[in-house]
């Protein structure tokens, strides 16, 4: 019988424990949301020198922000496909971020020609900062703000380019 209350009790603290658990990660989920809800006001440096806060960038309806990486190849293949399909997306800034080197950034630019769209900002940025308040591990990841700079959608991870159409509509 004692047993069977030793092995009750403890089911009950681990039932309490896994509970305070998830409350904490739904809090940090909240927090991180709260973060990004809106566009937040960092200045960024685009590879051409120009500073300009990521609030203000929006000349279209809507902004999206694309966290890539030079040598990702699933990156690779979102960006092929934005550029590809450029003419559809005229109503949409574009502001992407990257921690590679320059260097690498403009012969990854000779190959794409992300450069040449209207709205485009690229940016490298040699500190985590943006990275970590929009929880980015690893790119790419895609934020989508509308009119009013407030979150529309996000996908962390590849996406299609049929997908990215849709969510721009």
């Amino acid at each position: 019988m004692n047993c069977r209350k030793f092995i009750g009790i403890g089911l009950c603290w681990l039932a309490v424990a896994l509970f305070v658990m998830f409350l904490f990660a739904l809090y940090r989920h909240s927090a991180r949301m709260a973060r990004i809800k809106y566009l937040p006001q960092d200045t960024l440096v685009s590879i051409y020198g120009e500073e300009f806060r990521l609030d203000e960038v929006q000349c279209g309806s809507k902004t999206a922000l694309m966290f890539f990486s030079h040598d990702c190849e699933f990156c690779r293949k979102e960006i092929e496909g934005i550029v590809d399909n450029a003419y559809k997306m005229l109503n949409v800034s574009w502001v992407f971020v990257t921690p590679s080197p320059v260097e690498d950034v403009n012969v990854f630019l000779g190959e794409y020609y992300l450069d040449k769209l209207p709205y485009v900002k690229i940016c490298c940025l040699n500190t985590p900062d943006l990275f970590v308040k929009f929880d980015v591990s690893a790119p790419p990841a895609l934020f989508i703000y509308d009119e009013n700079g407030e979150l529309m959608k996000y996908q962390k991870g590849a996406v299609s380019i049929s997908e990215i159409l849709k969510w721009l509509e």
